[in-house]
């Protein structure tokens, strides 16, 4: 009876420890599945990212560098143009390069033109971009100057530059033959009875 029992007892071990490996393989492989689902959405979202970033920068890159496309100088001279970036990207001072300070070049006046670059077929205006546009094509344009009040300092202070004053040059004094030997004569005395002076005392 208690061998029947031990039997009994051992299968049922036997069956619930391989219940148990085949719940643990199969949490294994899901968790094994999961991080490897994981690795390919991380390697596709970060594929994505530098795919638009380098999109990015060859946008901007084709931007600065629109002025010598010939879209852009059979219609524009690249002199003529100011790159801002944002919010649009270039101001075309239109015959600036053409104009001259003394007749005024009346026959080619200047014209501001806005230009905004757009590479890609998809690639529109931002809703910022058409306010601007409307307030031109509106005429909402003007032109103003401000002169601050500002006291400019003077250009030794401004630079920090103190002029050095200028020294007299010494005048050296000529003494005669006699004056000389007169002020070697004091020297010696002076120099003898400072002596006398020393021996006495010891």
């Amino acid at each position: 009876m208690e061998l029947e029992l031990l039997l009994a007892w051992a299968v049922i071990t036997t069956i619930f420890l391989i219940i148990i490996v085949g719940v643990l393989i199969k949490l294994r492989k899901k968790h094994e599945d999961d991080i490897e689902e994981l690795k390919q959405s991380i390697k596709k979202e970060r594929d994505a990212a530098v795919g638009q970033s380098r999109n990015v920068l060859k946008g901007k890159i084709g931007e600065q560098v629109s002025p010598l496309m010939p879209e852009f100088y059979t219609k524009y001279e690249p002199a003529d143009a100011r790159f801002m970036g944002s919010p649009i990207d270039f101001v075309i001072f239109k015959n600036m390069s053409k104009f001259d300070k003394k007749t005024k070049d009346e026959e080619n006046l200047i014209e501001v033109v806005l230009v905004d670059i757009k590479i890609g077929k998809s690639a529109g205006l931002s809703p910022l971009q058409k306010s601007i546009r409307d307030a031109i094509i509106e005429k909402r344009v003007s032109f103003d100057v401000i002169k601050p009040k500002i006291e400019l300092p003077k250009q030794e202070e401004k630079s920090g530059y103190e002029k050095p004053v200028e020294e007299k040059p010494v005048e050296e004094k000529s003494h005669s033959r006699e004056q000389r030997e007169e002020q070697s004569k004091k020297r010696w005395n002076t120099f003898g009875t400072s002596n006398l002076d020393k021996k006495k005392s010891n």
